[in-house]
């Protein structure tokens, strides 16, 4: 299969996963992260806020937790250009919803440069054992990634979505240095 007929699949079999199973999923998925040393020893976190619809790794409890343990936390938004500016939120409040369904930071809020940031969650519709990832095709997170070298990169996804063969990758696809799922590390 190529690109698009894996995306159609992984987005077409997630649609099937109802809520409580994503609300366990994440919450295994959150565990695993917390249990990371990059956990413990950084403290600037980009997160993604989680599409209920797309059925995306839900983070906001590793959000309360980072907030509660002192850590920044940095979440995307989407510029007029087309690309992903960082902005950094101290709550949930901070947030507005987009025409698409997304929430993202409020203007005003202070913004962060990609260099600075310790730790980036990545949203996937699919990994490998590569620790290659499927995103949705738009590129946001492949030119942002390629912004933020210094960072440790973290994809979450379920494991259902984590394929034993190789992904098709171009060589603008940035892989991950972890990919977390419900049941494992790929490190």
């Amino acid at each position: 299969m190529d690109k698009h007929e894996l995306r159609n699949h992984a987005k077409n079999c997630r649609s099937d996963l109802d809520y409580d199973q994503i609300e366990s999923i994440s919450q295994s998925v959150i565990k695993r992260i917390i249990n990371l040393s990059e956990f413990k020893t950084r403290s600037i976190f980009h997160l993604f806020y989680p599409i209920a619809e797309k059925k995306e790794i839900d983070l906001r409890t590793l959000a309360f937790r980072l907030w509660n343990t002192g850590k920044t936390v940095v979440m995307p938004k989407v510029s007029k250009e087309g690309t992903l500016t960082h902005h950094k939120v101290h709550s949930f409040e901070e947030l507005e919803s987009t025409r698409w369904g997304m929430k993202e930071p409020r203007k005003g809020l202070p913004e962060v440069d990609p260099a600075l940031l310790d730790v980036i969650i990545v949203p996937m519709l699919m990994g490998d054992l590569h620790k290659n990832r499927l995103g949705y095709g738009a590129g946001f997170y492949d030119r942002f990634l390629a912004q933020a070298k210094r960072a440790t990169t973290i994809g979450v996804v379920a494991d259902q979505f984590l394929m034993h063969q190789e992904l098709p990758i171009e060589a603008h696809d940035k892989s991950l240095d972890i990919i977390a799922t419900e049941k494992r590390m790929i490190i």
